[in-house]
C-alpha cells in the first residue's frame, strides 16, 4: 500500500542565486531568485532594446502583464528575449527545488504566472533549464512535472486542509 501523499508548499523567491548578480548587477552580497526573475528585473534588463509602445505601456500598466504579453505575441523582440529568461531561470529554479526535495509524485507548478505564460513554459525552454544539472539531470528526468491551470488551487488546497483538521478533532 502507497503511503498518503504530502503536499509541500514551496516558496524559493527568497533563496540566494548568486550568479545571477553577474546578470543584474550587484544588490549587494544577496541576490534572491525573487528579484531576479520579477518583472521589474526582466523589464530593467532589456528595457533598453524594447520599442516604444512597450516602454510607453510599462509606465501605465502592470510590467509583467506588457512583457508576457508582448513577449507571447512577438510585437517585441526584447520582452520575448525577457520572457525567454524569466522562464529559463524559473525553471532552473524549479529544477533546483525538485533536487532538494525528490518529489516522488511529482513537481506541480502553480499559480497565475505559469498558466499564463503556458506557450514558453511548454516549448521546451523551462524543462531542458530546469533538468540541466549535470550529473543529477538523468534523476530528474524521472520527475513528473506539471503546469496547474486551475487558478483556485490555492483556495482548493486550504478547504482540504481545513478538512483534514476538522476530522482529527
Amino acid at each position: 500500500m502507497l503511503a498518503p501523499m504530502r503536499l509541500l508548499a514551496a516558496d524559493v523567491g527568497g533563496a540566494s542565486r548568486v550568479p545571477c548578480a553577474t546578470v543584474l548587477g550587484r544588490y549587494g552580497e544577496h541576490v534572491s531568485v525573487e528579484r531576479v526573475v520579477s518583472a521589474t528585473s526582466w523589464s530593467r534588463t532589456v528595457r533598453r532594446r524594447q520599442t516604444r509602445e512597450t516602454v510607453a505601456r510599462l509606465v501605465a500598466e502592470s510590467p509583467a502583464a506588457v512583457i508576457g504579453e508582448r513577449g507571447l505575441s512577438g510585437a517585441d523582440p526584447a520582452a520575448r528575449a525577457a520572457l525567454s529568461i524569466f522562464v529559463a531561470l524559473y525553471g532552473a529554479e524549479a529544477g533546483n527545488l525538485a533536487l532538494r526535495v525528490l518529489p516522488g509524485a511529482g513537481l506541480y507548478v502553480a499559480g497565475g504566472i505559469a498558466a499564463k505564460l503556458l506557450p514558453r513554459f511548454t516549448d521546451g525552454c523551462f524543462l531542458s533549464a530546469s533538468l540541466a544539472k549535470g550529473r543529477m539531470a538523468k534523476l530528474l528526468e524521472q520527475v513528473r512535472v506539471a503546469i496547474v491551470l486551475d487558478p483556485d488551487v490555492g483556495l482548493l488546497g486550504a478547504r482540504a486542509r481545513a478538512a483534514l483538521l476538522c476530522v482529527a478533532r
